[in-house]
């Protein structure tokens, strides 16, 4: 484990959001999950030495599965040698103690008996050691980067689901990979499910642009409520003269935004719309990530503006900030893609 980063604890409960993506899962039996796309000089410096992940700056070596080793944290830990759990939560039980044998009355020529009692404790509830191995899968390296698939090699059902078993599986993934964790359909190909980690972009130029035309590529029926609030934010942006609109569609998000230089971007999701996000050279990589491992992540360069009142003078702020003519004078012309 590379100990120069704040390593994230596994799951007190198991999250709603996993809850979520399970019911969202094209069939019942899914793995626990995660796909992670890191630079080779990442992995060149050790950031997945503890699951056996290296690199020469070339390439990836790594092996096909892993059982962590205990000390990369406590939930490997349960994971090896299982655990005892007091459960303080449930009312206390009267447990039988003693056992052992005393004179009678004090006095041992009168004969002796078993003396026994009883107390209440908290039960006790065992965890046995499951030794789940993480299955590694590696795609081809492009660009000095890699996505590397994590499968917990245990197949949950969720018409029959073992939350115990799930809660091990998330927190040992989420333990030994710094990240929330996601779940991916038992039936998907591992080729298809990396596939599906890229979000495809499509650059519609300005002027064949339209919201109703985003929403056609997204396959979304405008007309709603929250679509129209979209649409009005969707307008506000584009005020500050993009050079392009895009649009694409990730593993479980749905993304619109716009194009103002190379390394210049505003993104929205059309599935969590409460906030936009402004990123910078790294917005491809960034945009494969799941909203809830972005956040958790204080290194990610990029700046997450809610849409509360006011929000579009910040946005305008931090787009003047960066280099950008939001009049649409010859700093903007910048923007405009080939």
């Amino acid at each position: 484990m590379n100990h120069e980063e704040v390593q994230m604890p596994g799951y007190a409960k198991i999250p709603s959001f996993i809850n979520d993506l399970i019911d969202r899962c094209s069939t019942d039996t899914f793995y626990v999950s995660k796909a992670r796309t890191y630079t080779l000089s990442d992995l060149e410096s050790g950031a997945l030495e503890h699951l056996g992940i290296t690199s020469d700056g070339e390439s990836v070596q790594h092996t096909e599965a892993v059982v962590p080793e205990a000390i990369n944290g406590r939930w490997s830990r349960y994971n090896i040698d299982g655990r005892l759990f007091i459960r303080k939560d449930l009312p206390k039980v009267e447990k039988v103690i003693g056992g052992w044998e005393v004179p009678n009355f004090g006095d041992w020529k009168r004969g002796s008996h078993v003396h026994y009692s009883t107390r209440e404790v908290f039960r006790k509830e065992v965890w046995y050691a499951k030794q789940l191995p993480i299955l590694i899968d590696v795609e081809d390296t492009a660009d000095g980067q890699v996505t590397i698939g994590f499968r917990v090699d245990r197949v949950f059902d969720r018409t029959e689901l073992d939350e115990r078993d799930l809660h091990l599986a998330a927190s040992l993934l989420r333990e030994n990979l710094n990240a929330h964790v996601s779940i991916v359909s038992s039936t998907l190909s591992v080729a298809d499910w990396l596939d599906d980690q890229q979000v495809t972009w499509e650059l519609l130029p300005r002027g064949e642009a339209s919201f109703t035309k985003v929403l056609t590529r997204l396959k979304r029926a405008p007309g709603s409520p929250r679509l129209k609030t979209m649409q009005n934010r969707y307008e506000a942006v584009e005020g500050f003269h993009p050079g392009a609109v895009i649009v694409g569609e990730g593993e479980f998000s749905r993304y619109f935004g716009f194009k103002f230089r190379e390394d210049l971007v505003v993104l929205e999701n059309l599935d969590y719309g409460n906030a936009l996000y402004v990123m910078y050279e790294d917005w491809t990589a960034l945009s494969r990530r799941s909203r809830i491992d972005l956040l958790s992540d204080p290194e990610a360069d990029y700046d997450r503006i809610i849409h509360k009142e006011g929000w579009e003078n910040h946005l305008k702020a931090v787009l003047t900030l960066k280099g950008h003519d939001v009049t649409g004078g010859e700093e903007g012309s910048r923007g405009q893609s080939e």
